[in-house]
C-alpha cells in the first residue's frame, strides 16, 4: 500500500511537472502571434517617413505585431521597407487592410504559422531561466573569420560593425526572408544518406539555431510559410518569392553574433548552407 502511495505521488509530481513546463512553454511570443488564422505579414515603404498615415485595417482583422525598420544586416545593402506588420483575420485572399496615402510600396503575405510544441519551449525556456544553459560567452568582433561557411548568406564586418555600434539596451528583432533550394546542397554527401529538400535541411539547422537563441537570451517572435502573396511588391532587396518568413528577436547587440561560439551551432551551420538559395535578414525595432 506504501509503495502504491509513493507511485501515486511521484506521478502527481510528474504530471504537475509537464503541466508546469506545458504551461510556461506557451507563454512564450510565438504562442501570442498567429493564434487567429488567416495570419498576414504587411511590409510598408513609405513616402515620408515624417508624417506617416495609420493604415485602415479591415472588420475582423488585428494588428498582432509591429516593428520599425532600423538597417539591413545580411543579404543586401538596402532596408526599403520602413515597417513590418503581422496582422490577422479577415479572408483569406483578400487584402487586411487599406493602405494610407503616402505609402510609395506594400509586400502582403498570407502565412501559415508554425510554433515548436509547447511542452519543447517550457523545457529551453527552464533550462535557459535555471542557468542549466549558459549564455555564449567571449568577445565578438566585425574582424573574426568565418570563411568555412558560406559568405553570401553570412552577415558582412560592415553589418556587423553597425550591429554592434548600436547602445547595449538595443534588442533587435531580426526579419528573415528564407528561400530554399528544392534538394539541399551539401558539399559532402555520405554514403547512403538520403537526398533531402531544402527546406528539410533548414529544419535540421533550425532545431540547433532554436535552441541557441534560446542561449542567448533571446527568443522566436513568429516562424511561418509563404501560402499565398496577396500583394507584390514593386521594389527593393525582398522582391522575389520567399518560401519562409521567421524573426528572432536577441536581448542585446552581441546576441546573434555570440552563437557561432556554441560548438553545437557551428557544426550545424553546414545544413544551412546546403539548404538556402537565397536570404535576406533586415534588422528591426518591435513597437509596443
Amino acid at each position: 500500500m506504501v509503495a502504491l502511495e509513493i507511485l501515486l505521488a511521484l506521478l502527481a509530481f510528474a504530471v504537475i511537472g509537464v503541466g508546469a513546463l506545458w504551461f510556461l512553454g506557451g507563454r512564450e511570443p510565438v504562442y501570442r502571434i498567429g493564434g487567429r488564422a488567416p495570419v498576414f505579414l504587411v511590409a510598408l515603404k513609405h513616402r515620408d517617413k515624417r508624417s506617416r498615415s495609420p493604415e485602415v485595417i479591415a472588420q475582423d482583422v488585428r494588428i498582432e505585431w509591429t516593428v520599425n525598420v532600423d538597417f539591413p544586416f545580411l543579404g543586401t545593402d538596402q532596408a526599403y521597407w520602413d515597417r513590418f506588420l503581422i496582422v490577422a483575420g479577415g479572408m483569406p485572399d483578400a487584402m487586411p487592410l487599406k493602405l494610407a496615402s503616402n505609402v510609395e510600396d506594400a509586400y502582403v503575405a498570407r502565412l501559415a504559422i508554425r510554433r515548436p510544441p509547447r511542452l519543447v519551449l517550457g523545457v529551453i525556456r527552464m533550462l535557459v531561466s535555471t542557468g542549466l544553459w549558459k549564455k555564449p560567452g567571449g568577445e565578438v568582433s566585425a574582424d573574426r573569420p568565418n570563411n568555412e561557411f558560406r559568405q553570401d548568406i553570412m552577415p558582412d564586418a560592415a553589418a556587423i560593425r553597425t550591429l554592434l555600434a548600436q547602445p547595449g539596451s538595443y534588442k533587435p528583432a531580426m526579419m528573415n526572408f528564407l528561400k530554399y533550394y528544392p534538394t539541399a546542397r551539401y558539399t559532402e554527401v555520405r554514403e547512403g544518406a538520403a537526398t533531402v529538400s531544402g527546406r528539410a535541411a533548414y529544419g535540421r539547422y533550425g532545431v540547433v539555431a532554436l535552441q541557441t537563441v534560446y542561449k542567448t537570451g533571446g527568443h522566436l517572435v513568429f516562424y511561418g510559410k509563404v501560402e499565398a502573396v496577396i500583394r507584390e511588391a514593386q521594389g527593393g532587396p525582398t522582391l522575389d518569392r520567399w518560401d519562409d518568413l521567421a524573426v528572432m528577436q536577441y536581448v542585446e547587440p552581441r546576441g546573434i553574433l555570440s552563437m557561432e561560439q556554441v560548438e553545437k551551432y557551428r557544426n550545424a551551420l553546414h545544413h544551412r548552407d546546403a539548404a538556402l538559395e537565397r536570404s535576406i535578414v533586415i534588422a528591426t525595432t518591435p513597437q509596443g
